[in-house]
């Protein structure tokens, strides 16, 4: 699966659809109509979602914050175990922080990227809370293939609104 992802961005940057819940002929009919590249599936679509789906599928698994915001434990042998339904179904996993209570993403805050260990070298993409001074870390966690950034790149006070600076100095350190 690593490398159907690789061979699949050797010749040029994917287009990424992000589906919540929507079903498998949805999908692929806005697949069709728009060429995407790759499907992110960013609901509760189980596993089998990834056969049914006409394009590669990325899924998305949230990881409790524990850590100053909230008091829910992150549960590491049920996310372990819904990783593992993906393992030869989805082309990578897209581990992303969860405020505890809500239903995820877009938090600006990091988890305890330990747990990518606990997934026995499933390839993941990591999201949540990177800037330029901590993706040089997330890249280099074994098993970590890429990273997805939003608010840790963006104008302060200016939210969705990218700054050339730091979109600049977070590729330089993702490299580094």
């Amino acid at each position: 699966t690593e490398s159907m992802l690789r061979k699949l961005t050797l010749r040029k940057p994917l287009t990424v659809g992000v589906f919540q819940n929507q079903s498998p002929s949805e999908i692929n009919a806005i697949v069709e109509e728009t060429g995407i590249d790759v499907v992110q599936l960013h609901g509760d679509e189980p596993a089998t979602f990834c056969d049914q789906v006409s394009v590669p599928c990325l899924r998305v698994l949230h990881v409790p914050l524990s850590k100053g915001i909230g008091e829910e434990a992150v549960d590491v042998d049920a996310l372990v175990t819904n990783a593992k339904s993906f393992e030869g179904k989805a082309i990578a996993l897209v581990l992303d922080s969860r405020i505890p209570g809500t239903s995820g993403g877009g938090t600006g805050a990091t988890f305890d990227w330990e747990v990518v260990t606990k997934l026995g070298g499933m390839p993941v993409i990591l999201a949540g809370g990177l800037t330029s001074s901590n993706v040089g870390d997330a890249v280099s966690i074994p098993g970590v293939l890429g990273v997805d950034v939003s608010s840790g790149v963006e104008i302060k006070d200016q939210a969705g609104k990218k700054d050339e600076a730091l979109v600049k100095a977070f590729i330089e350190a993702a490299k580094a």
